[in-house]
């Protein structure tokens, strides 16, 4: 045998090579997947990545905070400033009086109650949560049931600096707030000065003392505040309202979340179609205990045979552009031999079999380049597509980068299958 025939014979080898790889790409392609748990999965991350803290500003928003301030019965619409401090002048001994604007400063800690996520319940439940239409409820104190637990009579106006309204620790009565108001005889001319740091001298003193809390010793904060300033203390009881259009359901359709777990169809709506389709599987579990399950049953690809060797099910997809690339490899270093003979003047016996490649008919060039080119590019970016979920990032990487420096390789090898072509031009053959 001939050196030329010798090297077209390992061409016609390494060309069946990377279609027999082809052929594995084509299988696995059409294979079913044991169970398909993409959208299920999707879902389910995104019920676990909820967060609560937005949902409890959603609901905070139907809520007008300055209607939780005190309001003196016949006094109207007042500013919430003047509210607190009518209302502290109503219940005490002496006069309360305003101070500079804003004046008082104020907190406010809503007692909010919703249908808090079943976190460590099953998807049953999850599914039933979402689906819920429960208004958020919240208790409203009932500023005429409010009282001092403590007063001092004064010959001078107190001075309001700040107002905090807070649930009680106690919860004697459902709905219990406790409010603090922090007073001050200490009225000097500069109360109604703008000046940042006469403003934060005035301030310091109550703003060190938030850190008291609700139901402090009375006598340990008078040690503390001296003969002039003081805490006011008392407790007023809640109403409970209902915070309309604020359900969790609700606060779901408004933001982009509902999208990912209903879909609409011409047959209506379905909630959680994904994991309603696996639902014998999953009701039962627990969401963390679910997305586990769903992600190692995924991830269960069968080994695939590969050229009579087992590949493990999650690294095939970095194995078949790998194997495409080695085969086009050695097929291009055989063809760049098969060019070097040709310049030597070594001609070819075109008696004997030759290499489809060579064939200068239509049909020949166009087979060589699909099933060199075409076929391994578009078969191998398909099985990323379709399995991309199954493999963490840095592989999905690997295929990628693999894939693009097969098809360098690719493009290379037509070139020099092109230049063995021009010298070789049999009219017929057979592989």
């Amino acid at each position: 045998m001939s050196n030329v025939a010798a090297i077209i014979k390992a061409i016609r080898g390494w060309h069946k090579v990377s279609m027999a790889i082809s052929a594995t790409a084509i299988l696995l392609m059409l294979s079913q997947q044991s169970t398909d748990f993409r959208t299920a999965l999707s879902e389910a991350h995104t019920l676990r990545e909820l967060n609560m803290k937005r949902y409890e500003r959603f609901v905070n928003g139907f809520i007008g905070q300055n209607g939780l301030l005190p309001s003196p019965q016949g006094t109207g619409n007042y500013p919430w400033s003047e509210n607190i401090t009518d209302f502290l002048d109503s219940q005490m001994d002496q006069n309360v009086i305003r101070g500079d604007s804003p004046n008082p400063t104020w907190d406010v800690d809503i007692i909010l109650e919703y249908e808090r996520p079943p976190v460590n319940e099953s998807v049953a439940e999850w599914f039933r949560w979402i689906k819920s239409t429960q208004p958020a409820e919240y208790y409203h104190p009932d500023w005429s049931t409010a009282q001092l637990s403590a007063s001092r009579q004064e010959t001078q106006s107190a001075l309001v600096r700040h107002f905090v309204v807070g649930p009680s620790s106690y919860q004697r009565h459902p709905g219990e707030y406790t409010f603090l108001a922090y007073l001050d005889l200490r009225i000097t001319s500069n109360d109604r000065s703008q000046n940042p740091n006469e403003r934060k001298s005035r301030e310091d003193w109550w703003s060190n003392l938030k850190d008291y809390g609700f139901r402090s010793e009375e006598k340990s904060l008078i040690s503390d505040l001296g003969t002039d300033r003081w805490i006011l203390q008392g407790d007023v009881r809640g109403i409970r309202r209902s915070v309309n259009g604020s359900s969790i359901n609700h606060w779901l359709k408004q933001s982009s979340t509902w999208n990912h777990l209903a879909k609409t169809d011409n047959l209506g709506e379905e909630v959680l179609p994904g994991i309603r389709e696996h639902w014998s599987q999953l009701e039962g579990m627990a969401l963390s205990a679910a997305i586990s399950y769903m992600e190692r049953q995924h991830a269960n690809i069968e080994s695939v045979n590969l050229l009579g060797l087992a590949v493990p099910g999650d690294l095939f997809l970095i194995v078949i552009p790998l194997a495409y690339l080695l085969a086009h490899v050695l097929l291009l270093v055989e063809v760049r031999r098969l060019n070097f003979f040709r310049n030597s003047g070594e001609g070819f016996n075109t008696s004997e079999a030759l290499w489809m490649g060579l064939y200068d008919d239509s049909l020949a060039k166009w087979t060589t380049v699909l099933s060199i080119a075409i076929i391994p590019v578009v078969l191998s970016f398909g099985l990323l597509l379709r399995y991309h979920t199954t493999i963490d990032m840095p592989m999905i990487a690997m295929c990628a980068v693999a894939i693009v420096i097969g098809m360098i390789v690719q493009f290379v090898l037509l070139r020099a299958v092109a230049m063995v072509r021009t010298s070789v031009a049999p009219s017929k053959g057979s592989e």
